[in-house]
């Protein structure tokens, strides 16, 4: 018993030190690999003030301490640890790992309350106004949103000076800040790098950043749009499809390089490289700069694998729809129903050099003059007979960015239920 309680005395001298620099009473080591664990053993001795004191000696006689034998005594705590300045940057780095860990979580958590059901993107308004907070969009100077007390209850308002994809990223960064349970915020910059963000942010905008970029660019979706569109790894290497992959997901293609990042399929210096390249280049790919009468909207290319799904877009994006029509055996691609504010601004063929039999490609270029809830509804059928082959069905919001007062579902909400 005199050996075990000596050898847990020396033990608890090793767990307490005062300073990295305290070097390790001779043999501790190995009693400390051993199979006696700090926290099973509970030390007879306590030092004054807390901390045990430098051994007067270096030799293996044990019996020369300083040390005041007290009646009661405290459990290691794994925290405490302090002099130096590289323990203090090491504490700080914790902190960071652990409020990203929290924030990774807390998105995982919602993602899976929240199922997005035919929707390529998350809905981040649907889960804030799920969960019961006050959300309200203003026309703010200087700020992109921020987190104010309703009450007891924390709200949030947005600024309706910025885009679809800024509004929705913000709004999920100040969803995080009230998960993570932070302090109310103002936010004037946000950063879509996530947990890729510099070290001189601050952790608590690093845990938000890292919340709204897991909460909306989630491995998962990146994932699930690659595999409808049936983009490889080496395809999301390419500027186009990331700006693509962007629109799907509701956010910028800036922050679309970064949840590449995430998803181990961008390193960080392909992502910096990329995030320069100019969204305006993308878009002149897809459609001629007559076609594109909003330097601001975007330009979707939709084929098949965006057939029954649902796309959250700007009033005056372009829809470049690309079919293929098996000519030959009598089958084209016709567009069958799309409302009152649709509109076919042009047509082009992709292909035509193809020998006969094969199929033609040809762009169809859509828009709708009106804000909506639109459908886009194609038919491969043959004209004379109204034979159908395959069909293409796209929901489309078409509304576009938040606009001044509640949001947008909520004042519909209201009118119905006063209708």
């Amino acid at each position: 018993m005199d050996f075990l309680r000596r050898r847990s005395h020396d033990i608890w001298a090793y767990h307490e030190r005062p300073s990295p620099s305290w070097r390790m009473v001779p043999g501790v080591s190995r009693l400390w690999n051993s199979v006696v664990s700090p926290s099973s053993i509970k030390p007879p001795w306590k030092a004054s003030q807390g901390w045990i004191k430098r051994p007067r000696n270096r030799s293996r006689n044990r019996s020369v301490w300083w040390h005041e034998p007290l009646p009661s005594f405290r459990q290691p705590i794994a925290t405490r640890f302090c002099g130096s300045s590289s323990s203090s940057k090491h504490g700080n780095q914790m902190t960071r790992r652990n409020e990203i860990l929290r924030a990774i979580s807390e998105a995982a958590r919602v993602l899976a309350d929240f199922p997005r059901g035919n929707r390529t993107s998350f809905d981040i308004v649907g889960a804030v106004t799920g969960m019961g907070i006050p959300l309200l969009f203003r026309p703010l100077d200087g700020l992109l949103g921020t987190v104010v007390a309703v009450g007891r209850t924390p709200g949030i308002m947005i600024t309706t000076k910025r885009d679809l994809h800024v509004q929705r990223f913000t709004l999920a960064h100040e969803l995080g800040h009230i998960l993570l349970g932070h302090q109310l915020s103002l936010d004037r910059k946000i950063e879509v790098m996530g947990r890729n963000a510099p070290t001189s942010r601050p952790d608590e905008e690093v845990a938000a950043d890292t919340f709204a970029s897991e909460l909306l660019g989630p491995k998962q979706l990146v994932l699930a749009s690659a595999k409808r569109h049936g983009w490889t790894k080496r395809k999301l290497h390419q500027p186009d499809n990331i700006y693509q992959l962007s629109l799907r997901l509701g956010i910028s293609y800036k922050a679309a390089c970064w949840a590449l990042v995430t998803s181990s399929i961008l390193i960080r210096p392909e992502a910096n490289r990329l995030q320069v390249n100019p969204v305006k280049e993308q878009k002149r790919g897809l459609a001629g700069q007559d076609l594109i009468t909003d330097p601001w909207a975007d330009v979707w290319a939709l084929t098949s694998a965006d057939a029954d799904t649902f796309l959250e877009a700007g009033p005056n994006d372009l829809f470049a729809v690309h079919v293929q029509d098996h000519a030959s055996a009598g089958y084209l691609w016709q567009l069958v129903d799309t409302g009152s504010s649709a509109e076919v601004v042009g047509e082009r063929q992709t292909n035509t050099n193809h020998a006969y039999g094969e199929y033609s490609s040809r762009v169809i270029y859509v828009r709708f003059s009106n804000p909506g809830t639109h459908r886009l509804v194609f038919e491969h059928i043959r004209p004379w007979s109204g034979t159908s082959l395959a069909h293409i069905n796209i929901d489309i919001d078409g509304y576009g960015k938040e606009l001044n007062g509640f949001a947008r579902r909520t004042k519909h909400r209201a009118l119905a239920l006063v209708a």
